[in-house]
Order: structure tokens, then C-alpha cells, then sequence
């Protein structure tokens, strides 16, 4: 709304920069028109002479601010009405004017005191007019703007005074319809305007966070998620509980607020990482029953000096990891304590040694302790000897590294030969230096001697059959023979 005042009688700042020129001149008068009216006891056009107490003001309201129907020629009269009857009401003149644009032209004159009672009244009067007006709301975010069971538009329609009218869902018209005073739906569209720039500017990024923090995260019944939404004023997603292994949460919400809220949500989960390292260690069957002998005393040893949580298979369980979790450096450690143990048990075997005869294992068990020590001293002390201590098992149980294992297996047998001589039979072979004697003695029982005697003549025997005979060849051909040898 504009308006403009002019005093007769005395010369204007306009007047002067118009070389003098007079109110007439400045202001002709205006073409008498269907669409004017004239009030007050005096025509406007013959108040050519007005008194210095005499004030002209012109008010302009653009059509965009009048309530009026451009095609409705009952409302404009109507409108015209109400200002007649304020310009009787304050004494004053006033001719009303509308352009092809239908902007509307009021000129008032009177007494000063009255014209601007006058002017008031017109503008508290366009100021509380009912009008209508609209404005462009997407439908993809018409939601929004209700919000739940239209909340929200309720809260706006209550704060401002407004009607706001929404199209169905079925309508696919964007128009949103608000009706109230000027300064109500200017308000309202306003409002609605920022609403729909937030709307746009809204975006949704995903973050990777390990499915078993999101319980540390979300807080108890949803009270550290509410917190962190409050705080950058978005929206935070979790996946549902029962979907294995959905590590992603989404975020949405103001570009800026969306992009603080990840960079938070991401250090977060970093700290959690840290702080809740979990490490798999694929494991063998012998492992279990090792980890769960004594109360597993290495693994509680482990966690003690790590100073981490470790988690065994349960029994019958058919896992073969063990899950190590903690600050990430301490697991690493434990794991390499873990593989260290491992590797040391996988290279355990456990054989049985059968003694066949009876005054053999007899008099193994007999030395006891001093066998079993007198194998370790030559063998190595990683290695477990079980003796046979029931009548008539004569097996022995012998643990340990591979190597050592075939070392003890090599040792005990030596040892059963030696024992079978001794207690059999005892061969004295001649010396080396006497050349002349061919006599091998055997010592022991008739039984016994006899039976050896038999053994040695066979291999004597059989020692006789084998000849040697010499041919002679040609040196050319010995290559040949060498090749065909191999």
C-alpha cells in the first residue's frame, strides 16, 4: 500500500524542484469514470482554492493484496461501499480509482486530523479483510506438512489464524489454498515456503556400523539415539534386529546437520571398533578339549595378561573359532599368544607301542619312574609316557611332538632288544682281530640256545648260496651298463 500527502498553500519539496508549479499542475484532475465516486459536500474538481488546513493523500493497495475477484463486479461494489462509508465517517473526500491491473486508487481530502484517521481505518481495514491466497507445496512432501494425524498443520492453522486447505491425495494438484488476514497468509506462506526449501535440502546417507554397537548406540529404550537427533536435528535409522548382519544406518536430514551427525556417528563407531575389537581363530578338535581341561588355566592366563574377553566353543558345539574381543591391540596380542599354544599342540601326535612279550613289559613296568625318566633325558622332556598298569595290557601310550615321538619310539625299542637278549639268550660273536677263529657262542637256555643255533644256521645258510663270478667287458660298454642299471 502506498500513499502520498500534499498541504495546499504552501510549496512542497516537490513543488520546487517543479520550478513553483502548483498542486493542478502536479496532480490534474482525474477523468470522471464510471468507476468513480465522489463524497463530501463539496465536488472534488471545483475545490480548486483549498485552504492551507486541507491535506490530499493518495493510497495505493496492489490487486495482489485485495481480496477481490477480478470478474466479480458485486465484490468490487461492495468493496467500494466500505470505503464510501469511511469517508463519511471522518468527513473527509475520497474518489476511488481501479487500473486494468485492478490495483486500487483511493485519493483523500480533508482536514489533516481527519484524513489520517481516514487512512488509518482503510489500512486496518485491508489489513483484517478476509483473502484467500495460494501457494506451491510438491505432493511428494504433503506428508510432511500434515504430519501425524495432522498435527502440524493444525499447529500452523492455530498460531496464525489461517485456514489451510490441502488437496485429497487422489488430486494430484500441488495449489495449497490459505485464507485469513494479509498478514496471517503472508505469514503462512512464508512458513510454508521455508518448509518446502528444508524439504528439498533434506538428503539420506547410510553409515557402516558394526551391527554389535548399535545397542551401545541406541542406549536404553532409545534414549542416547533421541539424544544424538536432538543435537544435530536428524533423523537416525537402525536396522531391524532381525536382519542378520545389516551393519548400515541411515541418516536424514538438512544437508549441514546430516553431515555433522555422520562425522559423529563415524568416530563413534571407531571408538566401538577400538574398544570392542572381536577376532575369529579358526581352531582344531584337539584345541577344545585342551581349552576346557582345568579350567582351560592357559586361556584364563591369556585373559589375565591381555586383559580381553575370550570365548570358547561350547561343549558339543560343532564351531571351531575361538572369538577374542577387547581393545584392539590387546587382542592382537592374545591372538598370537592363542596361535603360539596352537601350533604347539598341533604338532602333537599320540602313538601306542605293543611290548609282545610278557618279561619285556614285566620288567618295563618294574623300573617304572626310572624308564620313563631315563627315555626323557635321552629323548627330550616334551614328550608323556603312560606304562601299561593293568595285567596283560602291555601297550604303551607315548605324546609329543612328531619328531620326539618317533625318537622315544626308536629309544623303547632298543631297549625291548636289549631286555629280549638279556633275558633269551646271549650271542658272543669272535673278536675282529682273531681271524682264524669261526666260532659264535650262544649263552642261555637249552630251549632257548637251540632255537637261536636253528636261526643262525638258516643265515648261515642262506649266506652260502651267494656266489660271485667276474666277466670281463669292454670299458666302452660300461656306460651303457651303468645307464641301464639305474
Amino acid at each position: 500500500m502506498k500513499n502520498v500527502s500534499m498541504v495546499s498553500g504552501k510549496p512542497s519539496l516537490e513543488d520546487v524542484k517543479n520550478n513553483g508549479n502548483s498542486y493542478d499542475l502536479i496532480f490534474p484532475a482525474l477523468p470522471v469514470s464510471k468507476t468513480s465516486n465522489t463524497i463530501g459536500t463539496v465536488p472534488f474538481k471545483k475545490r480548486s482554492n483549498i485552504k492551507s488546513s486541507t491535506v490530499n493523500e493518495i493510497i495505493t493497495i496492489p490487486a495482489q493484496d485485495r481480496n477481490w475477484d477480478r470478474n466479480s463486479q458485486l465484490k468490487q461494489e461492495k468493496c467500494k461501499k466500505v470505503y464510501i462509508k469511511i469517508g463519511k465517517e471522518y468527513n473527509v473526500g475520497m474518489e476511488i480509482f481501479i487500473s486494468k491491473t485492478m490495483d486500487l486508487t483511493l485519493l483523500i481530502s480533508g482536514n489533516r486530523v481527519n484524513v489520517e484517521q481516514a487512512k488509518q481505518k482503510i489500512i486496518a481495514c485491508d489489513q483484517t479483510q478476509i483473502k484467500t491466497t495460494t501457494v506451491q507445496f510438491p505432493k511428494e512432501h504433503r506428508n510432511k506438512l500434515l504430519g501425524k494425524q495432522g498435527l502440524n498443520l493444525k499447529s500452523i492453522e492455530k498460531r496464525t489464524g489461517t485456514r489451510v486447505q490441502i488437496p485429497c491425495m487422489k488430486n494430484s494438484s500441488d495449489i495449497i489454498y490459505i485464507t485469513g488476514t494479509k498478514d496471517s497468509t503472508k505469514k503462512v506462506v512464508q512458513e510454508l515456503e521455508e518448509i518446502i526449501f528444508k524439504l528439498k535440502s533434506k538428503i539420506e546417507k547410510e553409515i557402516t556400523i558394526d551391527q554389535r554397537h548399535h545397542g551401545a548406540i541406541i542406549g536404553v529404550q532409545g534414549e542416547k539415539v533421541r539424544e544424538l537427533q536432538k543435537i544435530f536435528n536428524v533423523q537416525i535409522i537402525f536396522p531391524s534386529p532381525v536382519e542378520a548382519r545389516n551393519n548400515l544406518v541411515k541418516i536424514r536430514g538438512l544437508n549441514d546437520d546430516v553431515c555433522k551427525a555422520f562425522k559423529s556417528l563415524a568416530e563413534l563407531a571407531e571408538v566401538l571398533n577400538e574398544t570392542n575389537y572381536v577376532l575369529e581363530i579358526p581352531i582344531f578338535k584337539q584345541f577344545h578339549k585342551l581349552s576346557a581341561g582345568k579350567r582351560a588355566v592357559f586361556i584364563k592366563k591369556i585373559r589375565e595378561e591381555t586383559d580381553t574377553r575370550i570365548f570358547l566353543p561350547r561343549e558339543g558345539d560343532n564351531s571351531d573359532v575361538i572369538k577374542v574381543m577387547g581393545n584392539k591391540r590387546k587382542v592382537l596380542i592374545a591372538y598370537d599368544m592363542i596361535k603360539k599354544i596352537q601350533n604347539e599342540i598341533e604338532d602333537i601326535i599320540t602313538k601306542e607301542l605293543v611290548l609282545g612279550n610278557v618279561k619285556v613289559r614285566n620288567a618295563i613296568v618294574n623300573l617304572g619312574n626310572k624308564f620313563i625318566q631315563s627315555i626323557k633325558e635321552d629323548c627330550g622332556s616334551n614328550v608323556t609316557l603312560n606304562l601299561p598298569t593293568v595285567k596283560g595290557d602291555n601297550t604303551i601310550v607315548i605324546k609329543g611332538p612328531e619328531d620326539d615321538v618317533k625318537n622315544v619310539i626308536t629309544q623303547i625299542q632298543t631297549m625291548v632288544d636289549e631286555i629280549r637278549y638279556l633275558t633269551n639268550t646271549r650271542i658272543i660273536f669272535p673278536p675282529k682281530t682273531d681271524s682264524t677263529n669261526e666260532n659264535i657262542t650262544i649263552v642261555g637256555k637249552k630251549e632257548n640256545v637251540n632255537k637261536a643255533k636253528a636261526k643262525l644256521e638258516n643265515m648261515i645258510t642262506d649266506i652260502g648260496n651267494v656266489i660271485e663270478e667276474s666277466v670281463e667287458i669292454n670299458e666302452k660298454y660300461h656306460g651303457t651298463l651303468v645307464v641301464n642299471q639305474k
